[in-house]
Order: structure tokens, then sequence, then C-alpha cells
């Protein structure tokens, strides 16, 4: 596995959660991630962590490793959580949430609590739109592109609180917002690699320099793996494309680019392509030349993304060697 991200801080994140899982047993991994045991890896860090880490992240958690007091309120988008979970909502009569989510309430009974506030929703949506998001949006790192691809949409956030309190396991298992509205996982609801029965398996995996962490764009990742290729030295050919948001506020001419040297980075008979959008619809000519189909069986724990796409299977064949042939464009 590839993971690239442009943020250091989020690469420096997951190095640290890398760290921990090779070097430290499950309980203490899941006391520092889930439980937010800062002391714990304050005590772990000097000895068993920071050689683990690249010279950039150690510089990094040298500077916060010292303050840390939760990993989910920590940094811009920690605080905008916090504020939002903790202060907003039950300002705006939403504060029962939290403790819904801390008693795991059943589907049912909590969706007719919220049937009944339902105004408070529709207030919440309101107050976002209106005040809160030229600056929540700021802090959370979404661009103001991307939310404009919501804009055909008859009130937004109410649209994406109604997918997220309806249309998922909001109390059971939606790990994405218990974790910010409580403030810790739990063993019973939390993300797949903080689950103890994963955990050997995870920590085998990265042992083995499974994983790969790239500080910089997909595409800049993609252009290194070709030139290695070219000089005949070790290189990834990728069976799995997941893309998530990011395209959503790229313009047209570097979704174009970035697609073009994927494809040519993929398993020519296994590779897939997996994104999700903020659109209704696929927005980009780009990708609608992939003949895409939306995938909506498994509804997504954030609720802020109206589609989940990947490449149409029949299509594969056509697009590869297209893309093969040009490198630059697949139109």
């Amino acid at each position: 596995m590839t993971a690239c991200d442009l943020n250091e801080c989020q690469i420096a994140f997951v190095e640290l959660k890398v760290a921990c899982a090779k070097v430290l047993c499950y309980d203490d991994f899941f006391a520092i991630f889930a439980s937010n045991d800062c002391d714990l890896l304050r005590n772990r860090y000097p000895t068993f962590l920071r050689p683990q880490l690249s010279a950039t992240s150690a510089a990094f958690w040298d500077q916060h490793v010292k303050s840390i007091t939760s990993f989910m309120y920590f940094g811009a988008s920690g605080g905008l959580a916090y504020v939002a979970f903790r202060i907003f909502f039950p300002l705006i009569g939403l504060g029962w949430i939290r403790s819904a989510c801390a008693e795991r309430m059943p589907p049912n009974k909590f969706q007719a609590i919220m049937d009944a506030n339902k105004i408070y929703l529709k207030i919440a949506a309101w107050l976002i739109k209106k005040v809160l998001e030229p600056f929540a949006i700021a802090f959370a790192g979404v661009p103001l592109r991307q939310i404009e691809l919501g804009n055909k949409r008859h009130n937004t956030w109410l649209t994406v609180f109604e997918n997220i309190l309806y249309r998922t396991d909001f109390c059971g298992d939606n790990y994405f917002y218990n974790g910010y509205i409580l403030g810790f996982y739990d063993e019973h609801c939390c993300p797949n690699y903080l689950k103890k029965e994963n955990f050997d398996k995870m920590q085998e995996g990265l042992n083995a320099g499974n994983l790969t962490v790239y500080t910089g764009t997909i595409e800049g990742f993609l252009n290194e793996n070709l030139e290695r290729k070219a000089a005949g030295k070790d290189y990834k050919t990728f069976t799995v494309a997941s893309l998530l948001d990011h395209m959503d506020w790229m313009p047209h001419e570097w979704i174009n680019s970035e697609i073009a040297t994927l494809m040519v980075n993929m398993d020519q008979e296994r590779g897939r392509v997996f994104w999700r959008s903020f659109a209704d619809d696929v927005h980009s000519p780009i990708l609608q030349n992939l003949n895409p189909i939306e995938i909506d069986q498994y509804p997504e724990v954030g609720g802020g993304y109206a589609g989940q796409v990947r490449r149409r299977e029949e299509r594969r064949t056509e697009c590869w060697s297209e893309a093969k042939a040009t490198h630059r464009t697949i139109l």
C-alpha cells in the first residue's frame, strides 16, 4: 500500500501510528489512539517511537508530543470538531446526541427522537450555510470549490445531516462522528485498524514494509514510480486506486493529467479506480469518460459525499490502452 498526502502534519500522524503499531502491544496502541492516553504516548515516545520516524515527522512530534491531550481535538480540524459537537450542538438543542452515542442508542429509538427534533437540524443547517460555512470550511480544510459542487441541491447541509443520521447506524457503528462527539473510541465503535482482531495482521504487514508513505501529490509519486521503472529499478504496479474526494477541487486539466498517469501505473487486468464526491453526479468530463458506476450499497460514514463511484469494468481495456498511447490525455 502507498499513501500520499500533501499535508506534512497528516504524514507525521500516520508515521506515529505506524511506529506504535510496529513496536507496541495492542493494549498500548488502543490506549493511545482510542482512549487518548497521551501520558503513555509521552512515556513510549523517546525510546520506542521516535527512532521509527522520519526526520520531518520526528521534528513535528518533538514539538507537539509534550502538549497533546487528545487526538480527536488536535489541530485546526480537531478544534473545529470540539466547537461543533461540544459547544454548538448543545446551544441549538442537539446536545442529547452525545448521550445517545454514549449509551449506543438503537437506530429506531435514535431516529424517532431525531424526527421529534427535526427543527433543530434545520436550524443547524441554516446556521452552517449562512454563518459558519466560510470559517468552518477553512478550518476543516475543505476548499470552497468542492462545497460549490453541492449548490445545485436544495438545502445541502440538511441533506448531509440526514444522510449521516438516518442512513448510518449513527450511535452503533458510525465511528467517524462518535469519535468526535465523545472524544474517544471504544472497542464497539472504532475504525478497523483499532480492532483487536486486526492488530496482529496489521503489525505483521507494517513490519514487513508493506506501507509506503509519500509526502506530495499522487501524480508526483506516480511519475517517480515511472522513472524508477524506466531506469530498471524496483517500481510498484497498483491493483486498486482509492482517490477519495480530492478531485472535487481540482481543475479538469489536473484531473486529466492525474488519471492518465495513474492508468499507466495500474495493473492492466485487475486495476480498479474508486473515488467519492460532494457532487450529485460525475462532475468532470475526464471521469465521465471512464464510464463509472455509482456504489450506493455501503453508506459512507462521513455522510458528506453525495456519490461514491468506480470505473466500470467493461471500459478497462479501452481506457488503459488509450491512456498508455498518450500518457498525457485520456480524452
